[in-house]
Order: structure tokens, then sequence, then C-alpha cells
């Protein structure tokens, strides 16, 4: 009988040794915390510093009333013990990570977890869309045309344009005229209309004729414009440059006068490119 006993406990050590050490002990992880981004030292040190608006893109007073915006719309579950995500820790991480910041050091900043960032993510995405004052908004009654037309003579002089139509890539805020999406911007650079219809090779002057937007510029008051560059086809709402030959082919006053034209014209595009310089 002892020869058995010493037989099988033999048998167990040398078990134990081929296996390694991890059969003969259980180690588990241990149970760590993920410890919540402090937002009020965070922002109060970027304010400090002068940085605030550069990291978020936006100024410490637009995060408070967008954070206002979206907050009741956020639930605050907490997960595996760990202390809730806030909403400001959840517009903290989308607002970084829409200004292009990978999101392995936003959420680690934030101490969340992969699956709880992109919940998050999600969660305030929906809460933005579903708020209608962060909706674009397109100037549609004639007074607000009116308006945004004023407030670009007051730029640039030019008292009849209520808009400036581009096509960029949005993903690299880097302007072109092909294989691009269509923004429409006023005269503060904000966006008043986005579309991501028609992608790809189509030409810019057919895929306008696609947008909801082409319904209104044909629906301007007679001496409201819209601008845009040589990719789309002018028209009696939509402005475009004249080409080079335009320009060249005629006698020396209308040469004058079209050279000023895309002159002002220039001026009023820019808005787009200002737009997307913002967005860095």
């Amino acid at each position: 009988m002892e020869r058995k006993t010493a037989i099988k406990i033999a048998v167990a050590l040398a078990c134990m040794l081929l296996l390694g050490d991890d059969a003969a002990v259980d180690e588990r992880l241990p149970s760590l915390e993920r410890r919540r981004l402090n937002w009020h030292n965070h922002s109060q040190l970027l304010l400090n510093e002068g940085q605030f608006r550069q990291y978020y893109r936006m100024s410490f007073r637009s995060f408070e009333k967008l954070l206002l915006r979206v907050d009741e719309s956020q639930s605050c579950r907490r997960t595996r013990g760990d202390e809730p995500l806030s909403p400001v820790n959840k517009l903290q991480m989308s607002i970084s990570w829409l200004a292009g910041y990978s999101f392995h050091p936003v959420r680690a900043l934030a101490g969340a977890s992969k699956p709880a960032f992109y919940i998050s993510i999600h969660q305030v995405m929906n809460a933005i869309q579903a708020h209608d004052e962060l909706q674009l908004q397109f100037p549609k009654p004639e007074y607000e045309q009116r308006e945004s037309a004023n407030v670009f003579a007051r730029l640039v002089n030019t008292p009849v344009l209520i808009g400036s139509v581009e096509v960029n890539r949005v993903s690299s805020f880097f302007s072109g005229h092909y294989q691009r999406y269509g923004v429409n911007v006023q005269h503060h650079s904000r966006f008043t209309a986005v579309t991501t219809a028609s992608p790809g090779g189509m030409g810019d002057a057919l895929a306008f004729t696609r947008w909801e937007l082409s319904s209104i510029v044909e629906s301007f008051p007679v001496g409201l414009y819209l601008v845009g560059a040589n990719a789309y086809s002018n028209g009696n709402a939509l402005l475009t440059p004249f080409t080079r030959p335009q320009t060249a082919s005629h006698s020396k006053t209308s040469i004058l006068y079209r050279d000023s034209f895309n002159f002002h014209l220039i001026q009023l595009r820019i808005r787009v490119e200002m737009a997307f310089w913002l967005l860095k």
C-alpha cells in the first residue's frame, strides 16, 4: 500500500513538473480599478496653459454648452464595480476621437474600457442627432437667406450671397474637386448642409442635382446666390468662376470685370477652406 501511494505521489509530481507551475497554482489576474478622468483638473490645466481650444477644437464655453444639451440623453451605468462614466467623460472622449486622436490614448486618459468607449461614442452621437438645436440648418425662409447675405456683405462686400458649396474629403480636411463629399458653409464658416450622396467618380455637377440642396437653391429669390467651384454648372442661382479661356478671349474691359468677379468669388468660397482649417 505504501509503495502504491509513493508511486502515485511520484507520478503526480512528474505531471506537475511537465505541465509547469500553472497547473499547480491557479493564478488569476488581480482586479484593477479604472480611474476616471478628473474633468475639473484636466480642463483647468488646459485652460491655464491656453491649450483647451487646440485640444478639443472648441472653447471651454462651447464645450459646456454642448454638454448641457447632450447631458440629459446619456445614462451613467456602473460597470464591473467601477465608477460610472459621467456625461462629461463620454463627451470628452467623443470630441477627442472626432478631432482625430487614436481611441487608445483617448480611452486610457478617460479611464474607460474598449467596449465602454464605443458605447459612449454612440450615446453621444445619438444625443447630438436627437437634439433639434444641434442640427445643420440651411437658411430656407427668405428672411434668413437675406440675413445670411447681409453678413456676407459685411465680410466681403458682396450683398447677394447665401453660402458657399464645395466638395471635400472630410476625413483629411483636404479640399478638392473629385471623389469627395459635398458640404455647404455660411458666413461664420459653420456647416449648413452636408451630403454623402453620390460618392466616387460621379461629376460634381451631376451629383449636385441629386442633393436636396439643389432644389433649395433653385427656389432662391431673385438676387440671392450660392457660389461654387468650376466643377459645378453655372446657373441662375449657383455662380461659378470664369475659366481662364473665358477671361482671356474678350475685350480689356470685359477681362477686368471677369477678373474682378473671380477675385470676389474666391473671397467668398474661402469660407469653406476656413471651416476646415478651424477643424484642424
